[in-house]
């Protein structure tokens, strides 16, 4: 019998159709008897479905010739000056997060 680890493991595998028959069959036989693993495998085929409706719904979308263009230079940047942006201040963030208050006081008490 497969332990909910090893069931974990071969439920990705089976999404992606690399289980051999005898792997399949320990597969099913634990989810005969486990309900925890049973909601894992709906929820990760739950997921590969909404990956794949979403990658469909954008599968044509593409970047834009500036947005482009201002990655580039942006990546340029930080790659010369080895600084790291934060991108939604768009500057420069320390190792101690720049100008940021340390995380404690961001916290909520």
């Amino acid at each position: 019998m497969l332990t909910c680890k090893e069931a974990a493991q071969e439920i990705s595998k089976a999404q992606d159709g690399r289980l051999s028959v005898p792997e399949r069959l320990m597969l099913a036989m634990h989810l005969l008897f486990c309900a925890s693993c049973r909601q894992y495998q709906r929820q990760v085929h739950w997921l590969a479905e909404a990956s794949r409706t979403l990658l469909a719904r954008w599968s044509d979308k593409r970047l834009g010739e500036d947005f482009k263009q201002r990655l580039r230079e942006r990546l340029h940047r930080c790659d010369a000056t080895g600084e790291v942006i934060d991108p939604l201040t768009n500057s420069p963030d320390g190792e101690t997060g720049g100008n940021r208050k340390d995380a404690d006081s961001r916290s909520p008490r």
